[in-house]
């Protein structure tokens, strides 16, 4: 008998073994057993959730959801959501506002993804000990931590098992956005500035100088992108010193993509394509443009737009021609629109799952308030929406 249990355990090792992939452009490897870190166990995505893709994206179903803010008369919310690779944890960042007594609380909380339960909440302070009024941007997660911007001029990092306060520093800006993290850094934006903080201390590293209120960071090939009302801005990772700065007319622009040697910029109506080497305009088309304009997502030949005007749009990344546009009423992403297997996931009005391919309707999925703010996916089997103070998963049948 002890033989026999020894056999299956061999077996079951190489059956998980057999189930790793490889990393491509499009895929991220998820591991099918539990990973363990000190003060967390979570079992990662189960078996029985298959890939998502174009096949059956149209059996996507609601796993749970999870409220974390009570949304009434005079009461609003906007939270904004980050998922560990690794974990699976979802953790979100909000700012509720009682319009009829003037409270302001932002909170950060971190959620289950098996079964959407609270793991745990924190109320985010200032370096000043106040409570918080605003957070900006996403939460970032990263060498173990939830990197968020509690306040202006302010960053803290939270220990992503427990949440405990790990530093709080300040930054030499004001209304921090989204971070990105990189390698052993975290890199901001704020008012007419660009940053890097060690992720592990958060002692300044460098900032830099960037004239109006800068997008979110791009960090690609040991260099930082941003865009802003005054141009595309590239500066160096390691030490922030400029690299070059290009400043078509615009009032309004989103964060840089990089794909191979080309850089994305959707700015003032316009999709740009830069040669990252020669900083050269390779191409431009004019964009329909609405009360948003969201960065671009590329994948394969494709670079996808949002511009806020109800539709997405796909463009070739070699030529700029426009390969397809889909209705997709009030849709908005703040963050890269979610890419699995060829499924593109948008946000708006509802949750739309549309065929990279082609802009074919997939899929969708109505919220309790008709309007999605966020997505995000964990590795190639969920999706995360935030609607109203309520977060959803979805996962195919």
């Amino acid at each position: 008998m002890r033989i026999r249990r020894i056999v299956v355990l061999l077996a079951a090792v190489m059956v998980v073994s057999a189930g790793s992939r490889a990393v491509g452009i499009e895929r991220i490897t998820v591991p099918k057993k539990p990973i363990r870190i000190p003060g967390l166990t979570l079992p990662l995505v189960k078996p029985d959730y298959p890939e998502i893709g174009t096949t059956n994206a149209s059996k996507l179903t609601l796993r749970w959801h999870t409220k974390l803010v009570e949304v009434g008369a005079g009461v609003t919310t906007s939270p904004q959501i980050d998922v560990d690779q690794a974990t699976g944890l979802v953790v979100a960042s909000s700012t509720t506002t009682n319009s009829d007594t003037g409270a302001v609380t932002s909170k950060l909380q971190a959620l289950n993804p098996r079964d959407g339960s609270i793991r745990w909440t924190l109320t985010l302070t200032t370096p000043g000990g106040s409570n918080v009024v605003q957070t900006y941007g996403l939460p970032r997660i990263g060498n173990g931590c939830v990197y968020v911007s509690p306040s202006w001029g302010a960053l803290s990092a939270f220990d992503l098992p427990t949440g405990n306060q790990r530093w709080q520093k300040s930054v030499p800006c004001a209304r921090v956005g989204t971070l990105t993290f990189a390698g052993d850094a975290v890199y901001g934006t704020g008012a007419d500035a660009v940053f890097a903080v060690d992720a592990k201390t958060g002692a300044l590293r460098w900032s830099a100088f960037d004239k109006g209120t800068p997008s979110y960071p791009t960090v690609e090939g040991g260099i930082v992108y941003t865009g802003s009302a005054k141009g595309i801005y590239a500066v160096d990772a390691a030490k922030g010193t400029p690299k070059w700065n290009l400043n078509p007319v615009s009032a309004r622009a989103t964060s840089p993509v990089v794909k191979d040697t080309r850089v994305f910029w959707l700015a003032n109506g316009m999709l740009y394509a830069y040669d990252a080497a020669t900083h050269a305009i390779l191409w431009k088309k004019p964009v329909p443009t609405g009360f948003y304009g969201d960065s671009p997502v590329t994948a394969g030949e494709y670079v996808y737009v949002c511009p806020g005007d109800n539709k997405v749009y796909a463009f070739d990344t070699s030529t700029g021609d426009q390969k397809w546009s889909a209705d997709t009423p009030y849709a908005s992403a703040p963050t890269p629109m979610p890419l699995i297997n060829g499924a593109l996931f948008v946000p708006g009005s509802k949750v739309y799952a549309l065929d990279a391919h082609t802009g074919a309707s997939l899929w969708t999925y109505e919220g309790s308030a008709n309007l999605f703010n966020s997505l995000a996916a964990m590795g190639q089997s969920m999706v995360f929406g935030v609607c109203r103070g309520e977060v959803y998963a979805f996962t195919v049948k």
